[in-house]
């Protein structure tokens, strides 16, 4: 996630919006939106979301989970500049309308065999100094829902650790992005103490721009 300057929240997450949305964030309601997926490059693995209201969208010819190329050198894209994640976050509970942005981020939406997580696992946690050893516990199905709603939804795999300086437990997942993965992994913690709880964690921080 791109980073933003923001008068009320300070350096925060940014996200890339049409002029219509970013309007609507301090003076109206915040109309219906779609999230569509930016690549700057084919050599950039990370891809930069960007928020359009429906009727820049429509006008476009671009609908929500579209990956399209930026910029786009023909005109064929409306003008898009960045705006503070939580400022928009905020707009859209208060109206009442779907963060599509925050589904489009943190629902996975497929996984990986368990013997790549293990590995990708292996590779955070290792130390230099001493050797730690790794043991899968367990993989359990995690189901967030707010306001009768799913924000996120996947297994969660449990490893036991042995050895190691941060901790004797991490929860980990993974979620795709552009020509790769991207693994989340949580050491168990006083406040992160289940599955449960490491996406709950992952999803506040996503709510703040991490």
């Amino acid at each position: 996630m791109s980073r933003a300057t923001c008068s009320r929240h300070g350096e925060v997450g940014g996200v890339y919006a049409c002029e219509h949305v970013k309007r609507a964030v301090d003076k109206r309601p915040m109309p219906e939106t779609c999230v569509i997926t930016m690549t700057f490059a084919d050599d950039i693995e990370d891809t930069v979301e960007a928020v359009l209201c429906d009727g820049c969208a429509r006008h476009w010819g671009l609908t929500h989970g579209a990956l399209v190329p930026f910029p786009d050198n023909n005109g064929n894209f409306p003008h898009v500049t960045l705006l503070c994640v939580v400022c928009y976050r905020e707009a859209c509970a208060r109206d009442g309308r779907a963060d599509r942005l925050y589904a489009a981020c943190i629902e996975p939406r497929d996984e990986v065999p368990h013997d790549v997580l293990r590995k990708a696992v292996e590779d955070i946690v290792r130390d230099r100094r001493r050797e730690v050893k790794i043991r899968f516990v367990e993989s359990v199905e995690v189901h967030e829902m707010e306001n009768d709603k799913t924000v996120w939804r996947g297994a969660v795999k449990v490893f036991d650790l042995e050895n190691h300086r941060d901790g004797k437990r991490v929860y980990a997942w993974s979620h795709p992005i552009r020509r790769g993965r991207q693994f989340q992994v949580f050491f168990e913690s006083p406040t992160v103490n289940s599955p449960a709880a490491a996406v709950r964690a992952r999803i506040d921080q996503h709510r703040k721009g991490y």
